[in-house]
């Protein structure tokens, strides 16, 4: 599940990750929506999907979750996040499509 911003609290963030995948060719198998930025990472500490953000919005001192930049493919500075310990085989196919 992809963890997005609801577009209710700030339609700007909603569009630009909905206009991320699209450009990617990426379809989630469904969205959970957050009301914030610490929503949205708590959700994923939790295990509930991965989220794309801006880079900002992660500190380097959050070990429970990984991060990886998407600088190649992307003018954003975006990054997805995933639990750390998730070992769900789709991660590995949706970061190779991205790097």
């Amino acid at each position: 599940m992809m963890i997005a911003i609801s577009p209710e609290v700030s339609a700007g963030a909603y569009h630009n990750i909905v206009q991320f995948c699209e450009r990617h060719n990426f379809t989630p198998a469904g969205t959970i929506y957050a009301t914030s930025i610490q929503n949205a990472l708590l959700k994923v500490e939790a295990g509930l999907g991965f989220s794309v953000m801006d880079e900002n919005c992660i500190s380097d001192s959050n070990t429970s979750v990984l991060s990886v930049p998407f600088y190649k493919t992307d003018p954003l500075h975006l990054i997805a996040v995933w639990r750390k310990n998730n070992m769900n085989p789709a991660i590995p196919l949706f970061t190779n499509l991205l790097i």
